[in-house]
């Protein structure tokens, strides 16, 4: 099972606002997106979005809302997840 809290306190997005990544206005987009450019945990991400067949939101620099991009998301392989996320937006 992947440590979900582990490889998210090195997440670029860390201490953002997470509807940052849930908006789909294209300025807010492109600054969700500049973090998921830069961070290091992008594939841990990918994996948990992965497992849980995420639909909306940016998740591994990929917008799971655009199917051609979800389609790449959730090709990642995913993660062994617990059944719940732990509740994270603000």
């Amino acid at each position: 099972m992947i440590d979900i809290d582990g490889w998210r306190s090195h997440a670029a997005c860390l201490h953002e606002v997470t509807d940052l990544w849930f908006d789909e206005d294209p300025a807010i987009e492109t600054a969700a997106l500049a973090y998921c450019a830069v961070c290091p945990v992008r594939q841990q991400c990918g994996e948990v979005a992965s497992a849980y067949k995420e639909e909306v939101g940016i998740w591994a620099g990929l917008r799971a809302y655009v199917p051609e991009e979800r389609e790449i998301l959730h090709a990642y392989p995913p993660a062994h997840v617990p059944n719940q996320l732990p509740e994270t937006r603000q």
